[in-house]
């Protein structure tokens, strides 16, 4: 969770017309890239969840559990279908 929500941080802002650190790529590819580490942060944010509820009662959630793994399925699956796209795009 922490490393998605710092890469959003900090290179949510970067674009072609900011100071110091350039963006090189489409907007496109900035929007992806930011899916990405967005999804990165709700995974987290997630798991975070999960743990918590498995902490405070003493047992696993099924609910929750398949949630996580389904919630990591769809980040897998945006990743290779948003790869593909941009690949197929340029």
């Amino acid at each position: 969770m922490a490393i998605g929500g710092g890469l959003l941080y900090f290179v949510a802002p970067i674009g072609k017309n900011s100071s110091g650190t350039r963006f090189t790529g489409s907007e496109g590819q900035k929007l992806f890239i930011l899916g990405i580490f967005f999804a990165v942060f709700a995974f987290g944010l997630s798991v975070l969840a999960a743990g918590l509820w498995q902490v405070i009662l003493g047992r696993a959630s099924k609910s929750l559990v398949n949630a996580v793994l389904t919630m990591f399925v769809i980040i897998l699956a945006i990743a290779g279908f948003g790869r593909l796209a941009l690949s197929l795009l340029e």
